[in-house]
């Protein structure tokens, strides 16, 4: 998926209030994104993030494997992002905007999208332990409210 994604910030909707979010109107396309809109959109995601119980089960379906004996002691751990890391860079959100060329989405259903993938996300995370880290498995579908956006763009959802 695109690095420019939406996701809730618990204030009753798209994480931008009222008819917007990274101060990008949820009617246009994803495909006439211009670098300022997908700048905004990709800085108002960033500060949005999952619960601890979550990013400890992220942490934990990665280490379980490859570090076992480090999982519980390494993933109790919080997390600092990388300050050298800025997903929102030019560079980055340039990437972003040659996938989204052409996408018939607004920014409404593809934050539509990412509001129930987060959440379905959350919740499978929130259940993932050391211990049963390597034998759960993520839901294996989209969430249905991702239906128009895959429908309008299906190259953003193309994991090969």
């Amino acid at each position: 998926m695109s690095v420019v994604a939406c996701s809730d910030d618990g204030s009753g909707g798209t994480g931008g209030g009222g008819n917007t979010y990274g101060g990008v109107s949820l009617s246009k396309k994803l495909g006439e994104f211009t670098l300022a809109d997908a700048k905004g959109v990709c800085k108002q995601s960033q500060s949005e993030s999952f619960s601890a119980a979550a990013e400890f089960g992220m942490c934990a379906s990665v280490l379980a494997e490859l570090a076992p004996t480090e999982c519980q002691s390494t993933c109790s751990e919080p997390s600092e992002p990388d300050p050298t890391d800025d997903p929102c860079s030019d560079a980055s959100v340039q990437d972003s905007l040659t996938e989204l060329a052409g996408c018939e989405a607004t920014l409404g259903e593809w934050a539509a999208c990412m509001d129930a993938a987060s959440a379905q996300s959350e919740a499978f995370y929130s259940t993932v332990t050391c211990e049963n880290a390597t034998t759960k498995e993520p839901p294996a579908e989209l969430p249905a409210a991702c239906a128009a956006a895959q429908t309008k763009c299906p190259d953003l959802f193309d994991m090969g």
